[in-house]
């Protein structure tokens, strides 16, 4: 079997690095407005609470924004929709450094306009353009790309800010960031969504309310929606109200900018070691045990004796669990529903997200102003890890592709007599199941099963309690013709031998496996009651 290509096209290969860079600026210049506050709060009288409300909404605005962008670049490109965000984001910083910037326009330009660019220009809408040009084997580790350099973006940003504001001020700062804004909106040209030709899935005709009506009676995907709230109240609270938390517990400043800095340098091993786990194994065990482990390490950090080294463990453990939930998390999404709304559904996923941003920002502000310390927050904190922690545990990833056109399945299997035919679900050139039965494969007496993306039912498992061994591999269809058997396992039906399979000229050569576990499956049929209805 030959190896996929990573780069399916140039378009890819441009697009997977001008969305990097997308995501560098814009997550770069996101994470260190946490710095400008005693700036902010000595130059323009900003409080903590109206600092934190200022956050929460622009918090609030990426996130709303999100779902509305994500509907534009899958219907129009990627490349428009963050070209305008970008511009939302620039105004938003730039009349931060012209003024008028105090009051209510201070809230405009930190919350309402520069949370409008977010909404276009970080993870979600760049990440999701990205994952349109990659299959599902590879998707997960393209996305994870993408947050491990706006990861990067983090780790710079502190620093380069952290010095400009002790050397320059706050203007000279914000003055640059408009700079580098503008460098982002010329990257966004290059996010290009694929063409027809360039497409790695087949075109769906999934109408745009079909899509959202469908996500929403999934129960996997609303536990997903749950989840990420928990995710954007965490890294909103620590990027927001550490600084000013670790100053109040006698550290110095630049702990603060360590901290930050941390965060991102560990978050690109935390990213791209998700990425690359989120195509080996279950994603929501991962996501779980990253929430798991983001309350431990905030136990720690509140709960140690302050100093520099314990805050710069807690910035390396915790920036190793930052952005690591958005590849499992974005990699469930594109494989339960396809990338065809891509960037609607996980914009949808990602307003959850900003939500509990909202209320990380400002809660952790208000927490602040009425008991003078963070502590309420920090506990609120830990009881969301273990809530998240729990909530992904009932995700079920699989059955991708049977959940993904049910009703087309069900309206081709009313047409045909299901005692005596079936259909059969493939993607990729790979047979997973049909729309009635689970299979297994029969060659030289040896069971085999496709090894993912199909659900095992309950008389399979039966069977798997009688075979000693069933190998696990991709069952391409170019190789059908080299089993000797193909047998439908269902509660309908048991187990079934099927005869031909005429699209692929397959005949079946013997009977002997099927035999064997018809045996097997009438013994226990046997000793069962019978009930008349």
């Amino acid at each position: 079997m030959s190896s996929e290509k990573f780069f399916r096209s140039k378009t890819a290969i441009v697009t997977l690095f001008a969305a990097c860079f997308v995501v560098l600026i814009s997550l770069g210049v996101r994470q260190t407005f946490g710095l400008f506050f005693m700036d902010f709060n000595e130059s323009l009288k900003i409080s903590n609470t109206a600092f934190g409300f200022a956050i929460g909404m622009q918090m609030l605005m990426w996130g709303i924004t999100g779902p509305i962008f994500g509907a534009i670049a899958d219907k129009y490109g990627g490349h428009i929709a963050i070209i305008g965000a970008f511009i939302f984001y620039t105004l938003g910083v730039y009349f931060l450094y012209t003024g008028p910037n105090t009051g209510i326009f201070f809230q405009i330009h930190m919350g309402l306009l520069i949370g409008i660019g977010l909404g276009g220009t970080a993870i979600s809408i760049p990440m999701s353009v990205v994952g349109k040009h990659f299959p599902l084997s590879t998707r997960t580790i393209a996305m994870s790309f993408v947050t491990a350099v706006g990861s990067f973006g983090y780790f710079l940003s502190p620093i380069f800010t952290n010095f400009s504001l002790t050397e320059f001020g706050w203007n000279y700062t914000l003055f640059v960031f408009c700079l580098f804004l503008l460098s982002g909106l010329v990257a966004a040209y290059f996010v290009r969504s694929p063409s027809k030709t360039e497409s790695v899935e087949k075109t769906s005709d999934q109408s745009f309310k079909e899509a959202l009506s469908e996500a929403f009676k999934t129960k996997s995907y609303v536990l997903l929606v749950s989840g990420f709230f928990v995710c954007g109240f965490h890294i909103t609270l620590v990027g927001t109200h550490v600084p000013k938390y670790v100053i109040d517990r006698g550290l110095e400043d630049w702990t603060a900018a360590a901290i930050l800095s941390l965060i991102g340098l560990f978050n690109i091993f935390g990213s791209l070691l998700s990425g690359y786990l989120s195509a080996k194994m279950s994603k929501k065990i991962i996501l779980s045990a990253i929430y798991f482990l983001r309350g431990v390490s905030i136990i720690f950090f509140i709960f140690m004796p302050a100093s520099n080294i314990n805050a710069f463990l807690f910035g390396a453990s915790f920036g190793f669990l930052w952005l690591s939930t958005v590849p499992a998390t974005s990699g469930i999404v594109a494989h339960l529903f396809g990338t065809k709304y891509l960037g609607l559904l996980y914009g949808i996923v990602f307003l959850s997200h900003q939500v509990g941003s909202f209320f990380g920002a400002y809660l952790g502000g208000l927490f602040y102003d009425l008991y003078g310390s963070y502590d309420y927050a920090w506990y609120l904190a830990i009881a969301l890890s273990v809530f998240a922690a729990i909530i992904h545990l009932p995700i079920r990833e699989e059955p991708e592709f049977k959940n993904l056109k049910y009703k087309k399945i069900l309206s081709y299997l009313s047409k045909m007599d299901n005692s005596q035919s079936d259909i059969a679900l493939v993607s990729n050139k790979k047979l997973l199941e049909t729309g009635t039965s689970n299979l297994l494969f029969v060659k030289d007496q040896k069971f085999f099963t496709p090894k993912k993306d199909y659900y095992e039912g309950n008389t399979y498992k039966f069977f798997k309690t009688k075979i000693r061994k069933i190998f696990k591999k991709d069952i391409l269809l170019k190789e059908i013709k080299n089993y000797d058997e193909i047998l439908l396992i269902g509660s309908g039906k048991g187990v079934a031998s099927v005869r031909t399979i005429n699209e692929l000229k397959w005949k079946r050569k013997n009977l002997k496996k099927f035999k064997f576990l018809s045996k097997e499956y009438d013994a226990v049929i046997n000793k069962c009651n019978s009930y008349r209805f």
